[in-house]
């Protein structure tokens, strides 16, 4: 009879065990759970602590690595910079009483040979330096660069003779010096090679002093630039014969701009000219006088059909000259 009379309260607690024995089997698996995940993060963290506390040092097989890399690209710059300069003119420390016969000397072997091959130079030809040719005297520390730029002109005024140009017009330099002392009698009268190089008359005065331009120097230190300005007149064959010779020659030059003109324009038909009238018809040939009394038309070669692309032109040739400075300066820059 008890039983029955509390069988609610025993079915009711039993079920109520079931749940709590339920939950706490949940809460356990849940605690399991979120203790293997915070191993599991303290682990990541750790390991994360580690690598930001850690010296950052390579490992010694980099290192070694490392270091055979690095010889064999100074060894690469090195040979590239030996085989680059090889040949280049470079600037010379000379007194600046001796620029005057240097450039004495070059102007009379550079005439010499355009002599000796029939190009025709101008009358005052003075290699771009026209004021040292009148007796004037460069600074001392102008010197070493007009040496360089002396040299590398007369340099291409040789490629120019041996393509037989036809006359250099001029030859431009890129102009730097500040000044120059001008001594007595260097003005108006011819100065010392007046009689000797100007025919006898006297020198004309000196053209203004452009903008001096320092040096064009590669902010890395590897290289620097001069700029010259080659005016000739020519056949095309003898262009192509320069660039040639240049993209040869063992001065590192950089054409920048090249002008040809012809001076002898093709022949237009304008407006006005008349157009040609029909010519009449031959009249007919009596028969057995075929050939008598009747000249052939000249049948002309086909170099007498040319009639353009053989003219002289006139051509203006700008051309950039490398100078590799090597170890003058500072090493390569990354």
């Amino acid at each position: 009879m008890k039983i029955r009379k509390h069988m609610v309260l025993i079915v009711g607690g039993g079920t109520a065990l079931i749940l709590i024995v339920v939950a706490l089997f949940m809460l356990y698996r849940f605690f399991r759970t979120y203790d293997r995940v915070n191993e599991d993060l303290d682990s990541s963290m750790n390991q994360l602590r580690a690598l930001q506390e850690r010296a950052p040092y390579p490992s010694r097989e980099n290192v070694a690595v490392t270091q055979t890399n690095l010889v064999i690209l100074q060894d690469y710059f090195s040979n590239l910079f030996t085989f680059l300069r090889e040949g280049q003119i470079e600037p010379v420390e000379l007194e600046a009483a001796k620029f005057t016969p240097l450039l004495r000397d070059g102007i009379l072997r550079v005439s010499k040979r355009a002599q000796d091959a029939g190009v025709k130079l101008p009358s005052l030809f003075a290699m771009g330096v026209e004021r040292y040719k009148m007796g004037a005297l460069p600074s001392g520390a102008d010197v070493p660069r007009l040496v360089l730029q002396l040299k590398t002109l007369e340099a291409l005024c040789d490629m120019l003779i041996d393509a037989k140009v036809s006359e250099i017009v001029s030859v431009k330099r890129r102009i730097f010096e500040q000044g120059a002392l001008e001594p007595e009698g260097a003005a108006g009268g011819g100065g010392r090679w007046g009689s000797r190089w100007g025919g006898g008359g006297p020198m004309p005065e000196a053209a203004p002093a452009e903008v001096p331009a320092a040096e064009a120097v590669d902010p890395s230190g590897l290289f620097s630039t001069e700029h010259y300005t080659l005016e000739f007149k020519c056949h095309e064959k003898s262009l192509w014969d320069i660039l040639d010779a240049m993209a040869k020659s063992k001065l590192f030059g950089v054409v920048t701009s090249v002008s040809i003109q012809n001076e002898n324009p093709l022949f237009k038909l304008s407006s006005t000219t008349p157009a040609p009238t029909a010519a009449p018809a031959p009249a007919a040939v009596p028969a057995g006088s075929a050939g008598k009394g009747l000249v052939a038309e000249e049948i002309k070669t086909q170099d007498q059909r040319v009639i353009a692309g053989r003219e002289f032109v006139s051509v203006i040739l700008e051309v950039d000259v490398y100078r590799f400075l090597g170890g003058e300066k500072q090493e390569a820059k990354p």
